[in-house]
């Protein structure tokens, strides 16, 4: 007895099956591929964009640039209104150290040389010198500390010290190039501002 088989059916729906999976594949290709492309033409138009904006921002400054050149005395007045506001600031720095210098002769001793005065924005003071004794050291920090109370010209009980917290933070032995022997200084005080607002 002969069996037959009939596989028509089988093979024609595997071809089928293999038309689908490929038209599929095709369609996910074409997708991709123009979303790719969209990405691309999208990255040109925003480089693009940017080109233009920068192009236009360069053109803004070249001409600005060209109108300034056209200022010919535009850098001397810059630099000529500079120097007036050094001129102020010297002419009231001039006032201040003035002032305060002045103060300093009438309280320095005989024998006692200042040679780095150091003030501060908030009014701190340092004080770097030599005296020919530690005696002299110390009645020049006395003076400090009592000026315009019992110390100065105009100097009152009822008023406050110019100096405040007045230290002696180093002193020290040294010797000079004659061979003789000094004293080394640096005293730190706090200075109201007394000294420069009412001139003395």
């Amino acid at each position: 007895m002969t069996a037959k088989f009939n596989l028509a059916p089988e093979v024609y729906q595997t071809s089928q099956r293999n038309k689908r999976l490929r038209r599929t594949a095709t369609s996910i290709g074409i997708v991709v591929n123009a979303v790719a492309v969209g990405l691309i033409i999208l990255g040109l138009v925003v480089i693009g964009g940017q080109k233009i904006a920068i192009a236009a921002l360069q053109s803004q400054i070249n001409s600005r640039q060209e109108k300034v050149k056209t200022y010919a005395d535009l850098p001397d007045a810059v630099t000529a209104q500079q120097h007036l506001k050094s001129l102020n600031q010297l002419s009231s720095q001039q006032v201040y150290f003035s002032s305060f210098f002045k103060v300093l002769q009438n309280v320095l001793p005989q024998g006692v040389t200042a040679s780095d005065v150091t003030v501060g924005n908030d009014g701190s003071l340092q004080i770097s010198g030599n005296a020919s004794t530690y005696a002299l050291v110390t009645k020049f920090a006395k003076a400090l500390q009592a000026y315009n109370v019992t110390v100065g010209p105009n100097a009152s009980a009822t008023q406050k010290p110019f100096f405040s917290d007045v230290q002696l933070s180093s002193v020290s032995s040294q010797s000079n190039s004659a061979g003789g022997g000094a004293i080394g200084f640096k005293i730190q005080a706090t200075m109201s501002s007394e000294v420069t607002t009412n001139g003395h």
